[in-house]
């Protein structure tokens, strides 16, 4: 008998997608907060440090959402909205993020995917 692991491949990219958005939004309030400040300041979005310190908010609390497999879906869609604005302003200015713009491309790609399957295994929560 053929064992069925469909519900894998969702787990493995839910999980270690969460912690691409843990790291990323950690780095953002610790080491590279000034850095993303200023960013956010160039683009005329103030207060700056506030900005950038709901944007690490979102990715932590996203991230740790994406890894015990919460609110799969619902998490995927407000990072793919982060990711987006990141590759737009990637798009205006190639040399403002630290990524190459075809790894932002990627993890929408990536949360696109977990948007459409769900969370996989080793989740809390069903597919809508």
């Amino acid at each position: 008998m053929l064992l069925n692991y469909h519900l894998a491949a969702p787990a493995i990219i839910r999980i270690v997608t969460a912690l691409f958005f843990l790291v990323s939004g950690f780095q953002k309030c610790t080491s590279r907060r000034e850095q993303y400040t200023n960013l956010s300041a160039s683009f005329g979005l103030k207060p700056s440090l506030l900005f950038t310190l709901f944007v690490a908010a979102a990715e932590i609390v996203g991230g740790f959402l994406l890894l015990i497999g919460l609110f799969t879906q619902i998490t995927s869609l407000v990072l793919l909205v982060i990711i987006v604005v990141a590759i737009f302003l990637k798009t205006q200015q190639p040399n403002i993020l630290e990524r190459s713009q075809l790894s932002y491309i990627l993890l929408a790609a990536i949360l696109c995917s977990l948007l459409l399957s769900g969370a996989g295994s080793f989740a809390l929560d069903l597919p809508l």
